[in-house]
Parts: structure tokens; sequence; C-alpha cells
């Protein structure tokens, strides 16, 4: 029906994703976003990975049955990835 939000399951998706992964011999991703559907049907994935101490975040788009990879976003070393987060912490402690 028009304007009814797909059904997808969380399983088929993690499944998708790990079969993507391993073809592109991508560690599995610890973490995993969901972001909101389109008009299309469609939502899209965000999937961070951590290699030789690069963290990658990577896009992907599926309609609950496929996924398609889209693009990685960016590459920061995971040592400054840490001190991103200890100073957004000492900048939140800091606020009233």
């Amino acid at each position: 029906m028009a304007g009814e939000k797909p059904k997808f399951d969380k399983r088929v998706l993690q499944e998708l994703l790990r079969e993507f992964e391993i073809a592109q011999q991508l560690p599995m991703a610890p973490t995993i976003l969901e972001v909101g559907l389109s008009c299309f049907g469609t939502f899209g994935i965000y999937a961070d990975y951590l290699r030789d101490g690069w963290l990658s975040r990577a896009w992907y788009i599926s309609d609950g049955e496929h996924l398609t990879f889209v693009t990685y976003w960016a590459e920061i070393s995971y040592a400054a990835l840490q001190e991103l987060d200890e100073a957004h912490l000492m900048t939140e402690s800091i606020r009233f």
C-alpha cells in the first residue's frame, strides 16, 4: 500500500552485510546504524570498520532484500578518533 513503510528483517540485513564483508575481506562491523527510509522504500545503513589502526565508515543502501555498497565516507586513525572522543567528553563536562 502507498505510504506504508517497507518491512525488513534485521537478521536478513545482517546476513547480507556479512556476505559483503567476507567477499571484500572486511572485518565484521562492530557498529551498524540504520538511517531513514526514502520515498522509494530504501534506507541507508552505515557500518564502521576498524582495520590496521584505521576506522572507516561504509555506507550501504538496502530495500530489505538486497544490499548495495555505495561508498566509504572517511578514514581516520583509531588513535585520532580516541583523541576526538576525549576532547568531546572534556567539552561536554565543561558545559553547564
